[in-house]
């Protein structure tokens, strides 16, 4: 710990001997809010960023710093600085170094980073060399999967994780397998962090944000919301601050009406969405209430607005979806809405078996996040880990540079090629968590451990 924390005197040293403009440039890259009023020079006179807030006036997104006092942080950088006194380390020149100076003008929000990150990398040593520390509850040791050296190769360079929720970070039941809680709360942390290779974690789902942010529960719902995410199938893409970088609808209300007649005729629920509004009619709240009820208390959505008809909506909907009591029913509909899609220029997924989902043609999860990939400066070819469970989740998972399957996998997405691991363990027992220690934390495990 006591070299990790020493090796910040380089940082310092580097910032006290270079111009104004390379200072700029040089907290820039290690994250800090700092800004040259007057180009002199003067660390002294920098302006800070307020520790509630971004360089942009919005609300600062929570990291790990906020589990400490500014005491806490302050002992230890003390610590730090009185070990220049010990010949064992290169000390910068004192007459060109006031680190009292500098450590007063720094900004603490992203001191703050550096130390926590010290800490957890001591930690995670820690983990490594001392079998004796007790795991999350419910948690066992992790599985053993053989990996290609191709696969063992791409897994430093995983910057971004993105996942399905239902089937995927949640259990059958809807709850969190306590291994996947904890693996998402690092993941988190991590992206928050200046210092962490992983940039970006946020759902991908078919789900409505809200719908989404909801099922996770109060404690990962208030971390989420400040993050980016693809939700309704990719059709509606926002990011941290919450403000939608793609979206796509469907584009003929003929169809949505072509669609209704029938899905009315079977005697199927009728759901539509827009954004976080989800819509039913009348007649399948008449004949299914049971299904309405489920929306909600089930899956999370927000409670269905009813309305007489679905046809002539002038907003247009993301995605228009019908959902039945058994899968065999979907399957039985399936080919005959098909034809209505082929007809004008749709297409059709399955996420969850009793559900049939109506989307535009050329979209989807994979096309969705692709999108979002863009806007966060990822290459979801070599820098993202995927993980889903669905067949609505196929694309998605090719795409990137490791797709993960669930263990409770739809046997189509089992069967693919281009999806890089199927694992044995299903969301129920904390695939998702397992999949994020294995793939998503940028480094290759040690042979034992694989």
């Amino acid at each position: 710990l006591v070299l990790q924390l020493v090796q910040s005197s380089a940082f310092l040293s580097t910032l006290q001997r270079a111009t104004a403009h390379e200072k700029s440039s040089i907290c820039a890259n290690f994250g800090l809010g700092m800004s040259p009023p007057n180009g002199d020079g003067d660390i002294s006179n920098y302006d800070m960023w307020d520790p509630n807030q971004e360089a942009n006036g919005t609300p600062r997104q929570p990291n790990k710093a906020d589990l400490y006092s500014m005491d806490e942080m302050q002992s230890i950088l003390n610590l730090h600085l009185n070990l220049e006194e010990n010949d064992a380390f290169e000390k910068p020149d004192t007459e060109e170094v006031d680190a009292d100076g500098i450590l007063a003008s720094l900004p603490t929000p992203d001191l703050h980073e550096m130390v926590l990150q010290a800490l957890q990398d001591a930690d995670e040593e820690e983990h490594v060399h001392d079998s004796s520390e007790k795991p999350t509850p419910g948690c066992n040791e992790l599985p053993s999967y053989e990996l290609s050296d191709d696969l063992k190769a791409r897994i430093p360079k995983i910057r971004a994780i993105a996942s399905d929720v239902d089937g995927t970070l949640l259990t059958a039941d809807h709850g969190l397998h306590p291994r996947t809680l904890a693996a998402v709360k690092k993941a988190i942390a991590a992206a928050a962090s200046p210092v962490r290779s992983l940039q970006h974690f946020f759902p991908a789902t078919g789900k409505s944000r809200a719908g989404a942010l909801y099922s996770l529960g109060p404690e990962l719902s208030s971390l989420l919301s400040n993050l980016p995410g693809a939700f309704l199938q990719g059709l509606y893409c926002v990011d941290a601050n919450g403000d939608v970088v793609y979206e796509k609808k469907l584009d003929s209300n003929e169809m949505v009406a072509v669609a209704e007649d029938m899905a009315h005729e079977a005697g199927l629920t009728i759901l539509a969405y827009d954004g976080d509004t989800i819509y039913s009619t009348q007649a399948s709240l008449e004949s299914n209430p049971h299904h309405i009820r489920q929306v909600h208390d089930d899956w999370g959505e927000s409670k269905p607005v009813i309305i007489e008809t679905t046809k002539g909506y002038e907003n247009r909907f993301h995605k228009w979806m019908v959902m039945a009591d058994t899968p065999e029913q979907i399957q039985s509909f399936r080919p005959k809405l098909q034809v209505v899609a082929d007809t004008y220029g749709a297409m059709t997924t399955v996420s969850i078996p009793t559900m049939l989902e109506l989307l535009p043609e050329g979209s989807g999860k994979g096309a969705g996040v692709k999108q979002l990939c863009e806007v966060l400066g990822i290459d979801m070819g070599t820098q993202m880990l995927a993980m889903g469970d669905g067949e609505n989740d196929l694309e998605f998972l090719k795409l990137a540079s490791i797709g993960v399957a669930m263990g409770n996998a739809v046997d189509i997405l089992k069967e693919a090629e281009g999806v890089d691991i199927i694992l044995n363990e299903s969301s129920s027992e904390g695939g998702a968590g397992i999949a994020m220690e294995l793939f998503g934390f940028g480094r290759a495990l040690d042979d034992k451990k694989q």
